[in-house]
């Protein structure tokens, strides 16, 4: 059995594509634990959010902006 060391992906190259206090995008070059690299590795960072969908029972959904 592998290790978690062992299966780690290693990035080779970062560039942020955008960076704002509620949403963070990169780009990454990466290297699997097999050797293989993917040249574009996308990741979004957001912060702690929920999401809530209301539907009556007929359907409609209910909509509350906050």
């Amino acid at each position: 059995m592998r290790t978690d060391k062992e299966l780690e992906w290693k990035t080779i190259e970062e560039e942020y594509l955008i960076k704002r206090h509620w949403l963070t995008a990169k780009v990454e070059k990466v290297q699997l634990p097999d050797g293989r690299i993917y040249d574009e590795y996308y990741t979004l960072e957001y912060p702690d959010w929920i999401n809530v969908i209301a539907i009556t029972k007929d359907g409609k959904m209910i909509l509350e902006r906050q």
